[in-house]
């Protein structure tokens, strides 16, 4: 890939990135949730992280991207399978932990 092209793609993320920030703020300041003075070290820290953020290659943004969290019954074998959808229903209302959704 030529360092032009990634250099391209590296500005496009970037501003994609700032739009984003520039949404969520606008969303709060209609709101009226934003006070300027005590939020405006909120944005300055992320700013901070996100030129920290931006400095790492897009394999290491990739890596972090995706958290791996265990779920109990659910990752302990490798299938199941059932023959019905009203038999999958109650397996999970008898073994998984209600915060999973599945009740």
């Amino acid at each position: 890939m030529s360092a032009q092209l990634t250099s391209h793609r590296r500005r496009t993320q970037d501003l994609l990135f700032f739009l984003l920030q520039v949404i969520f703020w606008g969303i709060r300041l209609i709101k009226g949730k934003v006070n300027v003075k005590a939020e405006s070290k909120q944005l300055m820290e992320w700013e901070r992280e996100f030129d920290a953020a931006a400095r790492n290659s897009l394999l290491d943004r990739m890596e972090y991207l995706f958290i791996n969290t265990y779920k109990l019954e659910l990752d302990n074998s490798k299938f199941r399978s059932f023959d019905s959808i009203a038999e999958y229903r109650e397996w999970c209302r008898k073994n998984l932990p209600e915060y999973l959704g599945y009740r």
